[in-house]
C-alpha cells in the first residue's frame, strides 16, 4: 500500500504542482489524442512508422535525440515533410540525475540550435521531453529560464519491453484511449509500426483523431503553451 501511495503522490505532483511547466494530458482537447515517439529517428523503423501514420491520415510528434537528427538528416526532413512534429529529447540522451545545470542546458540548447535545409528551426521551439522522463530542479530551472514546456505522458504501454505489437495493443483494448491522452511510444523498436497501425484502428473506433502535441495543446508550442 505504501508503494501505491508513493506512486499516486508522484503522479499528483506531475499532474498538478508542475502544471505551469509540464503537460501529461489535455482532457479539454475535444476528440484529439497525441501519439509521441521517443529516441529516433531510426534509419529503418521510423520510415515504417511514417507509412503507418500516413495510411490512417494521422499526425504525430517525434521527440528526437539530436545526434540521430544529425546522423539522419534526410529522415528528419521526411518526418517534417509528411506533416509531423520534431521535438527535443536532448542531444545525446544522458541520464539527467547526476548532470549539472550547465550540461542539461547544453543538451537541450544543442538540439534547438539545429536547423533544416532552409535554415529554419528543425525542432519545435519550446517543447522538451527529458531523457527517461527525468524531471528535477535543474530541468525546471531550464524551463523557467528558457520558456520551455515539458511534454510528459499519461499512457505508457512499455512498448520497448513488449515481445510484440499484440502485447502492447492489449493494454489499449483493456483500457481504450481517451480524448486528451498523450501516448508514449518508441520508433526505435521493431514492432512500433505494427503498434501504430493497430492503435490507430482502436483510436478510430472510439472516435478520436491523432494530432501533433502542439495541436493538442492548442497550437502554441513555445512560451505561450496553455497551462
Amino acid at each position: 500500500m505504501t508503494g501505491e501511495l508513493t506512486i499516486s503522490a508522484k503522479w499528483w505532483l506531475k499532474r498538478n504542482a508542475l502544471r505551469p511547466w509540464m503537460t501529461c494530458a489535455r482532457p479539454s482537447a475535444g476528440n484529439r489524442i497525441a501519439l509521441t515517439f521517443d529516441d529516433g529517428p531510426h534509419p529503418r523503423f521510423t520510415s515504417e512508422v511514417l507509412d503507418a501514420l500516413d495510411a490512417h491520415a494521422a499526425k504525430a510528434t517525434f521527440f528526437c535525440i539530436g545526434s540521430n537528427l544529425v546522423e539522419h538528416p534526410a529522415l528528419a526532413a521526411e518526418i517534417a515533410r509528411r506533416g509531423h512534429e520534431l521535438s527535443n529529447h536532448s542531444m545525446t540522451h544522458p541520464g539527467f540525475a547526476g548532470l549539472a545545470y550547465r550540461s542539461i542546458a547544453r543538451e537541450f540548447d544543442s538540439v534547438f540550435s539545429l536547423t533544416g535545409p532552409d535554415r529554419s528551426h528543425l525542432v519545435t521551439p519550446g517543447l522538451i521531453r527529458p531523457p527517461y522522463g527525468t524531471i528535477n530542479l535543474r530541468v525546471l530551472q531550464y524551463c523557467i529560464a528558457h520558456g520551455a514546456h515539458i511534454v510528459y505522458w499519461n499512457r505508457d504501454p512499455k512498448d520497448f519491453n513488449a515481445a510484440d505489437a499484440e502485447e502492447v495493443l492489449a493494454t489499449f483494448r483493456d483500457e481504450p484511449p481517451r480524448a486528451g491522452d498523450i501516448v508514449l511510444l518508441h520508433d526505435s523498436v521493431p514492432h512500433c509500426a505494427a503498434v501504430v497501425a493497430g492503435m490507430l484502428d482502436i483510436i478510430a473506433t472510439v472516435g478520436l483523431e491523432a494530432v501533433t502535441v502542439s495541436t493538442l495543446l492548442g497550437g502554441e508550442p513555445s512560451r505561450a503553451v496553455p497551462r
